[in-house]
């Protein structure tokens, strides 16, 4: 069966499914097994979530949260809804349409830029409990 559980707690996530999708601003930005997800994220806003929270055991760490506020959704922006608030952003991101794109039987991310941000996700892991 599926549930539709909204939340911005990737570890709690990762506990209660076996498959998960990332939303922002209205748009799908990634879908994967909830593991590979939390593993190697492919999309930068899945891997910015990941250190915005606390984990719940084990030392203290710094929470990086995400840069700036949330788009106007009533003037939601150009391109990638995420590219204001991106540490990835680049001209291709700023106009255009980024639809889910396959990555695979079980991965699909919108990020045009995957390849950098899984190889940011692999050089700065953030610790999530799972």
């Amino acid at each position: 069966f599926s549930i539709l559980f909204i939340t911005h707690d990737i570890s709690l996530m990762v506990e209660l499914s076996h498959r998960m999708a990332v939303m922002y601003a209205g748009k799908l930005v990634e879908v994967a097994p909830s593991k590979d997800m939390l593993e190697n994220p492919l999309h930068p806003y899945t891997h910015a979530l990941m250190g915005a929270f606390p984990p719940l055991t084990g030392p203290r760490v710094e929470l990086t949260g995400i840069p700036d506020a949330p788009p106007n959704m009533a003037h939601p922006p150009t391109g990638c809804r995420f590219h204001p608030r991106c540490p990835f952003t680049r001209d291709d991101c700023v106009q255009g349409d980024f639809p889910l794109r396959s990555l695979g039987v079980a991965r699909a991310t919108a990020c045009i830029h995957d390849d950098v941000c899984a190889e940011d996700a692999r050089q700065n892991p953030v610790i999530v409990d799972a």
